[in-house]
C-alpha cells in the first residue's frame, strides 16, 4: 500500500496533484525561488550549498511531474511549432525533391551517414506505425538546420505511449533551435578594403636610370656650349 504523501489527487479540492514533498505547483516554485535565493547569498557556505543544490534538483523532477508544467511546456511547444511552421514545411520540400532527384547509388551513401533521413520518404502514418527500434538507431547530430526542419515537419503527432518517437522529436527541435542560433550569431565576414595604388614619383633632372635621363642630355648640351 503507498504512502498518503505519495498519492496523487485529481480532486477539484485539491488544486494539483501531490508530490512526494505534498507540495502543489506554486508552492513547489516558490520554494525553488527560495533556494535559488540562498545559493546567491554570500554568506551561503559550500556544505550548506551542495545540500541546497541537491533539494534543487529533487523540486525539479517533482515539479516536471505536475499537470501544471506539463500542460506549461505543451504550450510553450505548441508555440514553437506554429512559429517555425512555415521554415520546416519549406524546408521539407526543398530536402524531399533532392532525395527524389538523388540516383540510387548516392542515395544509398546518404542514407549510410544519415539514416534518418529514410523518414523523410515516409508519409507521417508510416511513422505513425513503425516500429520503435526505427527510432533507436537514428540521431540528429550529424544534422545540418534544413533536414532537422524538413524531419520535424514530417513527423505525426505520437501517442504517449510512443516515448522513444517522441523524444526524437524533442531532439529534432533542440537541433533546429541550437543550429538556428549559430546561424544568427556567426560572424559576418571581413569588409574588402580597397587597394592602394602606388604612385612612384621620378626625380626631377636626376641622375640615375630612368627618368633623369633627359636632364642629362640637357646639362651635356649646356656644357658643350659653354666651351664653344
Amino acid at each position: 500500500m503507498k504512502e498518503f504523501s505519495t498519492m496523487k489527487f485529481a480532486g477539484p479540492g485539491a488544486g494539483a496533484p501531490a508530490s512526494k514533498s505534498g507540495l502543489t505547483y506554486a508552492e513547489i516554485n516558490a520554494k525553488l525561488a527560495e533556494i535559488q535565493a540562498k545559493l546567491f547569498d554570500s554568506n551561503t557556505d559550500e556544505r550548506e550549498s551542495e545540500t541546497l543544490n541537491i533539494e534543487y534538483e529533487k523540486l525539479i523532477t517533482e515539479l516536471e511531474q505536475t499537470p501544471e508544467y506539463q500542460k506549461e511546456q505543451e504550450e510553450v511547444r505548441e508555440k514553437w511549432k506554429k512559429e517555425n511552421e512555415i521554415p520546416n514545411k519549406e524546408a521539407f520540400e526543398k530536402v524531399l525533391a533532392n532525395l527524389k532527384a538523388m540516383p540510387e547509388q548516392k542515395l544509398t551513401a546518404v542514407f549510410k551517414r544519415k539514416p534518418e533521413l529514410k523518414f523523410i520518404l515516409k508519409t507521417p502514418d508510416q511513422l505513425l506505425k513503425a516500429h520503435v527500434n526505427d527510432f533507436k538507431q537514428v540521431s540528429t547530430q550529424n544534422l545540418i538546420l534544413i533536414e532537422a526542419r524538413a524531419l520535424f515537419h514530417n513527423m505525426p503527432a505520437f501517442r504517449r505511449d510512443q516515448e522513444q518517437q517522441m523524444q526524437f522529436v524533442q531532439q529534432l527541435q533542440t537541433k533546429i533551435q541550437q543550429e538556428a542560433v549559430k546561424q544568427e550569431t556567426k560572424p559576418a565576414p571581413p569588409p574588402i578594403q580597397a587597394t592602394k595604388k602606388v604612385v612612384i614619383k621620378t626625380k626631377k633632372g636626376g641622375g640615375g636610370g630612368g627618368g633623369g635621363g633627359a636632364g642629362f642630355l640637357d646639362e651635356l648640351l649646356a656644357k658643350r656650349k659653354r666651351k664653344e
